[in-house]
């Protein structure tokens, strides 16, 4: 029976008061009653209770101490049947879970219900609520733990969140204060650069200015004796040019800037992932940031780092004079009458067979080749099948220029 049944019964159907607690043993009317039998309504001393106990017909009643047991005896008021009014509720009927008189037994309302003693059924019921009771306050316990963990969990998740902040935050400030380290050096190079060509531009200025004024006064000696022919034969030394040679102008280029447009600010910054993750990330991080300086080092083809290529190249193919690059990481070169296309590291990655040398190699975007040898130019398309372009004869021709239209 659920807890709201009880607490219907309970309301509906308190019990008769008792009597005083008999002092003696019911059972066996000589030792002291010690405990008493909520079921069967009756004191009884420690022995009667052991063998009552033990008995099948009564080894789950309820026994409780006599003390217990006027207590609850004590707290209980008869109460009147509604509709027999001189009868006291006595019995509960199961069938329809309601406290009735003992009138109701016999009632034909009631036939074939099962009833029992109120008494009984009132401290079933109380057990019921007992264990109801004791799995609410575990329960209780429980949800109170959940709680403080959660209390728990949000200090920590908000801890975690504002060290984030302020990661992103000190990040954004050092990237910042790099970035402007980086511009400060690049806006130093350009105006020292700047002040060093001026001066020189403004030296050749003055240079030209002076040699101008030496022709003017030159130009004005000339005029003025042409003039006067009286003069003419004093002429003669002045005839010759102040200056035999005009200065020669030098073309500075200034220095401008190309931005890394390449770079992803992103993946420069960081990223947010899983708390869980951060070391596995920084790790990855840090094995991809090793790799690619490997990579770095191996992709350069700077003087000081080419030894490696350079020589993973004679072993090889044993190459001529010749390179043109496809891409960042494919060139085309000549090796004993052949064409090769090699990587960054060596590898020949494609070969074209020559019957003649090869002066010079020129690539488009297309991955057309062009190849000068001796005194023709040939043109190379995908298929490796050859088209020859110009013949040059008698001259040979040394070198090729690839220029790109923008048609």
């Amino acid at each position: 029976m659920n807890t709201n049944k009880v607490a219907k019964m309970a309301a509906k159907t308190p019990t008769l008061d008792f009597q005083v607690a008999i002092e003696k043993c019911e059972l066996c009317q000589e030792e002291d009653a010690q405990f008493y039998c909520n079921d069967c309504q009756e004191e009884m001393c420690s022995g009667c209770k052991t063998a009552h106990l033990r008995s099948k017909a009564s080894h789950s009643h309820n026994v409780v101490s006599t003390k217990l047991g006027k207590s609850i005896r004590k707290s209980r008021k008869p109460i009147k049947c509604t509709t027999h009014s001189r009868e006291i509720i006595r019995m509960y009927c199961t069938s329809c879970d309601e406290a009735v008189c003992v009138k109701f037994v016999t009632d034909i309302k009631h036939e074939n219900h099962k009833f029992e003693e109120l008494e009984t059924t009132l401290y079933r019921y109380q057990d019921e609520i007992s264990q109801n009771i004791s799995q609410t306050k575990q329960q209780i316990e429980e949800l109170q733990k959940s709680l403080h963990t959660i209390d728990v969990n949000v200090k920590d998740y908000t801890e975690v969140s504002d060290k984030t902040i302020n990661e992103i935050n000190q990040q954004r400030k050092q990237m910042k204060s790099d970035i402007d380290k980086i511009a400060d050096d690049l806006v130093h190079q350009v105006t020292n650069r700047k002040e060093q060509d001026l001066k020189l531009i403004l030296k050749e200025k003055k240079d030209i200015q002076k040699i101008l004024s030496e022709h003017n006064e030159f130009l004005q000696s000339c005029e003025e004796k042409l003039k006067s022919i009286k003069g003419f034969s004093n002429i003669q030394h002045h005839i010759k040019n102040p200056q035999s040679s005009l200065p020669s102008i030098t073309h500075i280029n200034p220095l401008t800037f190309v931005s890394n447009n390449t770079l992803e600010l992103e993946d420069m910054f960081g990223q947010l992932v899983d708390s869980l993750e951060t070391k596995l990330t920084q790790k990855m991080y840090k094995h991809e940031k090793d790799q690619k300086k490997q990579t770095k080092s191996d992709d350069s083809v700077s003087c000081t780092s080419g030894t490696t290529i350079s020589t993973d190249i004679v072993s090889r193919i044993n190459p001529g004079w010749c390179v043109s690059a496809v891409n960042d990481n494919e060139a085309w070169c000549d090796g004993d009458r052949n064409l090769v296309l090699i990587d960054i590291h060596g590898n020949v990655k494609r070969k074209i067979q020559l019957n003649n040398n090869v002066y010079d190699i020129a690539v488009t975007t297309k991955g057309e080749i062009f190849v000068t040898g001796s005194t023709n130019i040939k043109k190379y398309l995908q298929d490796d099948s050859c088209i020859n372009i110009a013949d040059t004869e008698p001259y040979e021709t040394r070198g090729l220029c690839l220029t790109f239209s923008t048609r």
